[in-house]
């Protein structure tokens, strides 16, 4: 007959499995799609899907496609709406951060997770590449807390889409 200790350990080595297989599954969410190989470089991080570079390499080329998906369906818009002898639409949602924005906050989790192992890699090129990635992400967040004050305190531009272009218009309480 086992123990209440023996199964209570054999329970959470099954849903530590579990866990860890859905982790596992789910790594690409956080951009870790592309890994290099830097056991030669740094052998601490051989077989960790949470490597710096090629996690930045994915968050990179997902901005990039984003761009580039907003771009061509901004254009097949007004294409088609020229095709009708219409006056391409002002859409609002394909104005610039719009889309890149919301990868940007999925590559944000991603490139912080690989920093900070980077970081604990005590590999000294990773290390430093590390602190310099989270530094740039700690002021990512500083800039993005500053507009936030500037809009709340009322001296923020906002640019409205209009028929002949944009108008900015002053945000008022």
């Amino acid at each position: 007959m086992q123990t209440n200790q023996s199964m209570v350990t054999a329970r959470s080595a099954q849903q530590t499995a579990a866990t860890s297989a859905l982790s596992d599954g789910l790594a690409w969410t956080n951009g870790h799609v592309v890994r290099y190989n830097v056991s030669s470089i740094c052998p601490q991080l051989d077989g960790v899907p949470q490597e710096l570079a090629g996690t930045a390499t994915t968050c990179a080329a997902a901005v990039l496609l984003t761009v580039l998906a907003r771009l061509g369906v901004t254009a097949l818009a007004g294409a088609y709406a020229r095709s009708r002898g219409r006056e391409p639409p002002q859409l609002a949602a394909m104005i610039f951060p719009s889309w890149e924005l919301t990868v940007a906050v999925v590559a944000f989790q991603g490139l912080s997770e690989s920093a900070g192992v980077a970081v604990a890699s005590g590999c000294g090129g990773y290390v430093v590449a590390g602190s310099i990635t989270l530094a740039l992400l700690a002021l990512s967040l500083l800039a993005a807390a500053a507009l936030l004050w500037k809009g709340v305190r009322g001296g923020l531009a906002v640019f409205e889409a209009t028929d002949t272009g944009s108008k900015a218009s002053e945000l008022r309480e």
